[in-house]
């Protein structure tokens, strides 16, 4: 085996690891949310404490399908164009999912916050509450646990693409103003972009394109200015040769040389006479 065919059996190994994490996780999420919303749908004060359970659950769940994907397909990387395009599709999804899978994990814990663990709130309005607020704590404390785990889980899949992306063809550049550009290949250019900065798509073939354009500008402006110099130095030796002297050598003549020889069939002589005036 090469050193290519070793690297992809190790992250084929740790994306079985990590869709088995992020599983997991994703289920004993959902399944909180689901067991707040029927017995304990009342928080505290704001909005619904177990938000952040559906949205991790359901995003990590599509997460950790995609990695099943990686990890039972990434085998057949090297048979043909379509296995590969295929899985580098799989890797790049992967990634950007992990972006907003990031995100969730952080509203999630805020909202899991905010909504189960002020449950006092209610003995301000209604002295009795609801009776159940150490569960609604519990069930927000858990829901914020499993938020933080899955947002260390994230990270390590986010690791795993740029540390065994490159065995699959799939390459993490940072460029400046915070783009992030993912290359698959020699295929195509997926880029995700800092949208403090704003910019789309395709940034480096674009750039190529462009800078090709601005030097066949140039080339195409020199030409025009060669060709218009050549056409003065014409029209100066024709004028010279015409009032009988030859006229100085052009700008880009030789260093050392001499002036050229007069025409024969203008021979130089006195200057003309015009009369006593």
């Amino acid at each position: 085996m090469t050193s290519e065919d070793d690297g992809r059996a190790a992250a084929l190994l740790r994306y079985k690891i990590l869709a088995g994490l992020m599983g997991f996780l994703s289920v004993a999420l959902l399944s909180i949310g689901i067991i707040a919303v029927v017995k304990y749908p009342e928080g505290g004060f704001g909005p619904p404490y177990f938000v952040g359970c559906f949205v991790v659950g359901i995003m990590g769940m599509i997460h950790a399908a995609v990695c099943t994907f990686i990890a039972f397909k990434g085998g057949e990387f090297a048979k043909d164009d379509i296995k590969k395009r295929e899985i580098g599709c799989a890797i790049t999804g992967q990634y950007i999912l992990s972006m907003f899978l990031f995100m969730g994990c952080f509203i999630g814990t805020i909202l899991a916050g905010i909504g189960g663990m002020n449950t006092d709130t209610y003995s301000i309005y209604d002295d009795e509450g609801t009776g159940y607020e150490d569960k609604v704590k519990l069930l927000a404390g858990i829901t914020i646990a499993g938020c933080i785990l899955a947002l260390g889980v994230n990270i390590f899949g986010m690791f795993l693409v740029c540390t065994y992306g490159i065995y699959f063809g799939v390459r993490i550049q940072n460029r400046r103003r915070g783009r992030t550009v993912i290359t698959f290949g020699n295929t195509g250019t997926v880029s995700t972009t800092n949208p403090a900065y704003g910019g789309s798509g395709m940034g480096g073939v674009g750039m190529n394109a462009n800078t090709q354009n601005i030097q066949e500008q140039n080339r195409l402006l020199q030409e025009q200015l060669r060709l218009q110099q050549e056409l003065i130095n014409t029209q100066q030796r024709a004028q010279g040769a015409q009032f009988g002297f030859n006229p100085p050598p052009p700008a880009n003549y030789p260093s050392g040389g001499t002036y050229p020889a007069p025409d024969p069939a203008y021979p130089p002589g006195p200057p003309p006479s015009y009369g006593n005036i």
